[in-house]
């Protein structure tokens, strides 16, 4: 809107203009009147075809540089350089709306698309009443919360999700406060995406809510610490249910009744119906929450996404679910923070492999420290490496995550020796070869593989209800080791299974030879500030400069300023892992996963900018790299933008925007 700051200086411009006009008004009323400049003549006037305006004047103005060049030479200097930096101002305007458009574009082509394929096979699905529930779930998952009580819950919430809540309730009794949350309001929840695998249909659902939040002691009830008034907030949740089921008029697991016999539901731990005996939360007959990602860590799901070895191991095991292995790594995650926190490895040692030889090494921290408030921002399946017969398959999956390591116990006097920071690690799991996934056992990510019952906290290795071995891998992944998520991982190609012509935003074409012609992963926002901040601070001192642009960069991506805290953290400190770019294709992808992120909107601030270019000079770019790479990268959002556009409008439906 650069454009607009400089109307000021314009209307000056022609304010003088028209000043000079009348004060020189007779003399030029002469000269045209003697000077063949009659009415009419040269195709000016009306309905002459076009003249006047803009021309006129830039015409009178050379005439006035000829006769008072004192008045006329700064005026005609004025008048281009606007003339210039307006119009510029406005194509990049023309430029950042269409892009806008754009992206809106493909949020209501997909999702209408998606939301079509969905009604095809269940015709009774209706988007607000689905809504509508997704409300009351969040709503009753924050009162089960509070009262540190999980049964209301328990029908439609996986194993991951219910662990996840479980173990850090146990973690707040042990510590002696209650977290609250009162006043929950949902404000216009939307669905974002609908994606169908080959078992489940997935909906995603931004749910912006507001809450007091705040903490009281257990035995007296008097606020400790937290909000006193209502803070806004939001959060993504993934709902799942099995292909074939359908909307029925009768309450479900939401409502509290069993969705397969309508039976109300008393449980706790076991999620079998007493009175029909299914699986209550399998998604076989209702929806199921299996997902909540933070808003800094959501992305639009790519439904072509392609996970290395993913269809290799499908071709001999059909029933193999990614969300079920990230499922269990959720529980894996809180078993092993649970471990630290209560010095005990009861917690792990029944999702333990034989082979892993103990805790492994990241997760380690001596006797008299444990990890406080951890929390998981995303979990993520990176690839699947098929095993031979008689070895072992395995699944790498990104968990990112944050807590602040502590010095003490629980409930007692303790000390910060880490302040909270983000984390992004990677869990190794393994499965013996030739084992067959259960879809109606896709959410039981903490059960027996035997028997289906919970698995204890237990210093036992097998079942105590049917003693089968839990840490073999002949039934369920189990955690083999975790290792740091590296620069390779990060800034590896990914590509599609589809067609450049079916995706809802395609790649403009692109000259060969092209320096940042690299394939483009989605950056993360809270990893990407830290990994950038850590770059640009690589001489060791956060300057006040820098650290202002960085911040106004993490508002713009949508982080608070307790995550970008977190960023600014983990950069500084030396002991926290960030794949940071190593080779020149590394830096190209980081390159452009930055400018993508920042163009979002189809602008880029002078701050963005600069920070470009500090990175750029970091990596040994030149500005002109640089500046490449930003008009490329907004050329194509531009183009990909104009063709949806045009595809929309061909299509009969136009366009709003």
């Amino acid at each position: 809107m650069r454009f607009l700051r400089r109307l000021p200086l314009l209307l000056a411009l022609l304010a003088l203009v028209g000043l000079a006009f009348l004060a020189i008004a007779p003399e030029i009323g002469w000269a045209r009147a003697g000077g063949g400049g009659s009415y009419g003549g040269g195709g000016g006037g009306s309905g002459g075809g076009g003249g006047g305006g803009d021309g006129d004047l830039f015409f009178f103005l050379i005439w006035l540089c000829f006769k008072y060049p004192f008045i006329g030479i700064p005026l005609l200097i004025g008048f281009v350089a606007l003339s210039v930096f307006g119009g510029k101002s406005a194509r990049e305007g023309h430029v950042s709306r269409t892009i806008r458009r754009g992206a809106a574009l493909q949020k209501v082509n997909v999702q209408q698309k998606s939301l079509n394929s969905l009604r095809s096979r269940d015709p009774d699905f209706d988007e607000e009443q689905f809504l509508s529930r997704a409300g009351a779930a969040f709503v009753k998952i924050q009162d089960a919360w509070s009262n540190q009580d999980l049964s209301p819950a328990r029908p439609f919430i996986s194993d991951g999700i219910q662990q996840r809540f479980a173990l850090q309730i146990d973690m707040q009794q042990a510590e002696g406060y209650r977290n609250l949350m009162e006043e929950v309001r949902v404000h216009d929840s939307e669905i974002v995406a609908i994606y169908s695998d080959d078992h489940f249909d997935t909906i995603h659902v931004r749910i912006p809510a507001s809450a007091v939040d705040y903490n009281v002691d257990a035995k007296t009830g008097r606020r400790v610490s937290g909000s006193k008034t209502a803070e806004s907030f939001t959060e993504y949740w993934s709902f799942h249910r099995r292909h074939g089921a359908k909307t029925v008029a009768r309450p479900g697991g939401i409502e509290g009744n069993c969705p397969s016999c309508a039976a109300p539901l008393k449980m706790a731990d076991n999620t079998k119906c007493e009175n029909c005996g299914s699986t209550v939360n399998s998604g076989e007959h209702d929806w199921v929450l299996a997902e909540i990602t933070q808003a800094q860590e959501w992305r639009l799901p790519d439904s072509d996404r392609r996970v290395p070895g993913l269809a290799n191991l499908k071709k001999t095991d059909p029933a193999f679910s990614v969300q079920h292995v990230e499922d269990r790594t959720s529980v894996m995650f809180y078993r092993l923070k649970a471990a630290s926190f209560f010095n005990s490895t009861d917690y792990v040692t029944p999702i333990l492999a034989e082979t892993a030889g103990g805790i492994p090494g990241l997760e380690r921290v001596p006797a008299d420290e444990y990890w406080k408030d951890p929390a998981i921002g995303k979990v993520e399946v990176l690839d699947v490496e098929q095993g031979k017969p008689g070895e072992r398959d395995r699944v790498r999956v990104m968990v990112r995550w944050s807590g602040t390591r502590v010095s003490g116990k629980p409930g007692k006097r303790s000390s910060v020796v880490r302040r909270q920071a983000i984390y992004t690690h990677v869990y190794v799991l393994a499965r013996e070869h030739g084992v067959k996934s259960l879809a109606s056992e896709t959410f039981a990510s903490s059960s027996c593989g035997g028997c289906g019952a919970p698995i204890a906290v237990s210093k036992e290795k097998a079942c105590g209800f049917c003693g089968t071995s839990l840490v073999d891998g002949q039934h369920d992944w189990v955690l083999d080791d975790i290792s740091p998520f590296t620069h390779d991982m990060a800034f590896r190609p990914q590509q599609s299974q589809q067609p450049p012509a079916d995706r809802a935003l395609q790649s403009a074409a692109a000259g060969n030879g092209d320096a940042f012609d690299a394939p483009f992963i989605s950056g993360d926002a809270e990893l990407s500030l830290a990994v950038l901040s850590r770059i640009v601070w690589a001489d060791g001192e956060a300057h006040k400069k820098e650290r202002k642009a960085l911040s106004r960069l993490g508002k713009r991506w949508g982080l608070t300023q307790q995550q970008m805290q977190e960023a600014f953290e983990s950069a500084r400190d030396g002991n926290v892992e960030l794949p940071i770019p190593d080779t020149r294709e590394e830096s190209n992808v980081y390159m452009k996963q930055l400018i993508h992120v920042s163009l979002a909107d189809g602008r880029l601030s002078s701050e963005e900018q600069r920070l470009l270019y500090d990175y750029g000079q970091r990596m040994d770019y030149t500005k002109s790299e640089v500046r490449h790479a930003i008009a490329r990268e907004k050329r194509e959002l531009y183009q990909e933008a104009r063709a949806l556009q045009r595809s929309r409008r061909k299509n009969g439906r136009g366009t709003s925007a």
